[in-house]
């Protein structure tokens, strides 16, 4: 309780707990209605959770139910809908590491058993981003970052995730804009 409690008073809000024999405890919390609150996927990614706004997803599929095909450039991909999807690790595009490794002597991505996507339509075009774990789904509290820190492309802010701490809100349609631009430019 006392990790919701400092959750709270850090959001501006308060805790109200009020005990009455025989009839229960009540919890009551107040919030400042300026608070901007969206339902968020929990992924892991490596050993860091990040909230990912469930309306950038058009769907979270497991990539075991996919044969996955790879390119001459080792990129990968699958048939989804009779639309090829190109499979993008997100621990490349969080600093962070996956679980994703590179097969030495072949230079190529492998994907462990029961790898999870997250697929992202930007464009009329879909990227499917791979995590390593899907947490849960729940409502978050967006925490405003400052102009420098905003401008990372690929950050939508900041929260306090279930477990109490602090966790990045990532904007996948940002970096799948990025992904498709970079696409872009590298086949003119």
């Amino acid at each position: 309780m006392d990790v919701v409690k400092r959750a709270v008073i850090d959001l501006g809000g308060e805790v109200n707990i009020s005990s009455k024999l025989g009839n229960g405890t009540t919890f009551s919390t107040t919030l400042p209605t300026s608070l901007n609150i969206i339902d968020s996927l929990i992924v892991r990614v490596g050993a860091t959770e990040y909230a990912i706004p469930v309306t950038d997803l058009k769907e979270v599929v497991n990539l075991d139910d996919f044969k996955i095909e790879t390119s001459t450039e080792s990129a990968k991909m699958f048939n989804f809908r009779n639309q090829v999807v190109p499979i993008e690790n997100l621990a490349k595009y969080l600093a962070t590491n996956g679980s994703v490794t590179i097969n030495e002597d072949e230079g190529r991505y492998s994907t462990p058993p029961g790898s999870l996507a997250l697929i992202v339509e930007q464009q009329n075009k879909k990227i499917a981003f791979e995590v390593d774990k899907i947490v849960t789904q729940q409502p978050v509290v967006v925490r405003n970052f400052s102009s420098k820190v905003s401008q990372m492309k690929g950050i939508g802010g900041g929260t306090i995730l279930g477990n109490g701490e602090p966790g990045l809100i990532i904007n996948l349609k940002a970096i799948a804009e990025s992904v498709n631009l970079q696409r872009n430019s590298e086949a003119s």
